[in-house]
């Protein structure tokens, strides 16, 4: 019979978040897997061997299901193995590959390094050849216009040639052109050597001068340094006799104040050791100390002061208590009536 879905009520369905229908769903899976226990109220009472039997069953079952996980478990254990070994070849394979691979690149860098770096120096060098090639043009034209001034030059000086062969014809003392030019050239030295020796004797009767200049000025301010020197010599001098007038008269001062001070301290000394003697007497004990040991007679005084300051705080105690007695029992007579 088929079914009309239009007599069928139309479905409804919650609006809850997929979150919260996939925790309920894992939920009712995980406690429908949970062993029912009821309540010892509500099973019905069995007997000893029933009972063993019925754990005895239970055991089995759960040493069956032991039995599967641990098949399951050694099942999964060798196909994670597997799986291990697998990534361990892919994991080799994929090192020497990133080996080779890093090695490939370190290469290519290196050959298109060199390759960049030929190319470079081939740049550098073929600039540097046109800038040669351009110097060179530059040098040559510069010379070819020096060849042709002195072409001109030695065009012009001709006639200059054409006198110095007829001085030799004229003149026996020259054999040749270069006779003449050499007389003149050591003529020309000669007095070029002597220009340069008035030149220097010159030069060195200046610097005397100026050092003789300098040396008197230099004198000068040394004589007048000294004589600034000595006067203020002569001040210091003067203030210094004054000083060690005034001096002297400190000493003196000191030495009086020092020989006042010994008197007081040969008085507190011998003050201490009569205090030190009456303690002794008092305390009705054999002085021990000697006369000057002045430290030890200091401390045995600090001693007895403080002992005697704790004798009297105590008896200061006990007359205060003492006077607050009568007080007191007047009260307590007072609070009994």
């Amino acid at each position: 019979m088929a079914v009309n879905k239009k007599d069928l009520a139309p479905l409804s369905f919650p609006k809850v978040g997929p979150e919260k229908i996939v925790r309920e769903y894992l939920y009712s899976k995980a406690t429908k897997s949970l062993t029912k226990k009821f309540p010892e109220w509500d099973m019905p009472r069995m007997e000893p061997s029933t009972e063993l039997v019925a754990k005895k069953r239970e055991l089995y079952d759960v040493e069956q299901r032991l039995v599967d996980k641990r098949r399951e478990a050694n099942k999964k254990r060798k196909e994670m193995n597997a799986q291990w070994r697998d990534l361990e070849d892919r994991e080799t394979i994929l090192r020497e590959n990133f080996i080779k691979f890093n090695k490939f690149v370190k290469e290519n860098q290196e050959k298109r390094e060199r390759a960049e770096r030929k190319l470079s120096d081939e740049k550098a060098l073929i600039q540097k050849r046109s800038d040669d090639i351009t110097e060179l043009k530059k040098n040559y034209d510069h010379m070819l216009s020096i060849k042709l001034q002195m072409e001109r030059n030695i065009k012009n000086h001709r006639m200059y040639e054409e006198y110095l062969q007829n001085v030799v014809k004229a003149c026996s003392t020259f054999r040749t052109v270069d006779d003449i030019l050499d007389r003149y050239e050591t003529l020309a030295e000669a007095r070029k050597v002597l220009a340069e020796r008035q030149e220097e004797d010159l030069s060195a009767l200046e610097d005397a001068r100026n050092e003789m200049i300098r040396v008197t000025e230099e004198k000068t301010l040394h004589i007048m340094g000294l004589n600034n020197v000595m006067a203020e010599l002569q001040s210091r001098y003067e203030a210094a006799k004054s000083k060690a007038l005034q001096w002297e008269l400190m000493v003196t001062k000191i030495k009086d104040t020092c020989v006042d001070k010994l008197r007081e301290l040969y008085e507190v000394r011998r003050s201490c050791w009569n205090v030190y003697l009456q303690m002794c007497k008092r305390k009705e004990i054999v002085p021990e100390l000697a006369q000057d040991d002045i430290e030890n007679q200091l401390l045995f005084i600090k001693r007895t002061l403080l002992e005697l300051k704790r004798i009297t705080k105590i008896s200061r105690r006990r007359a205060t208590r003492e006077g607050t007695r009568p007080n007191m029992r007047s009260t307590r007579t007072r609070r009994f009536f």
